[in-house]
């Protein structure tokens, strides 16, 4: 991920993860926080489900997993995690992308 930012010069954005995206968006925040401006986390999951079965990804997230609490205190921008099961996520997501 990293190196999309840098092939197409994106020096401070908005990461946005969905479900298991929240991961890489998490870990990019958290050991490059100078190179993310806002970070949202729309339903995360950090788990790999069931369906991912034996895939690397899934493997690493079973066998290693990340220690979560300490990545998400590494993070310095703004964070903001929605559940779509709250009524006012899309009004909350609006106003994280207006902050200053």
């Amino acid at each position: 991920m990293l190196g999309t930012l840098d092939q197409f010069g994106f020096e401070s954005p908005i990461l946005v993860g969905e479900r298991l995206g929240c991961v890489a968006a998490l870990v990019l925040a958290a050991w490059h926080p100078g190179r993310v401006a806002r970070l949202a986390l729309i339903d995360p999951t950090y788990a790999a489900p069931p369906a991912y079965g034996s895939a690397v990804e899934a493997r690493a997230l079973r066998d290693c997993p990340p220690d979560w609490p300490s990545l998400r205190s590494a993070v310095q921008c703004p964070m903001l995690e929605l559940r779509w099961t709250e009524a006012a996520a899309e009004q909350d997501l609006q106003l994280f992308l207006r902050l200053p």
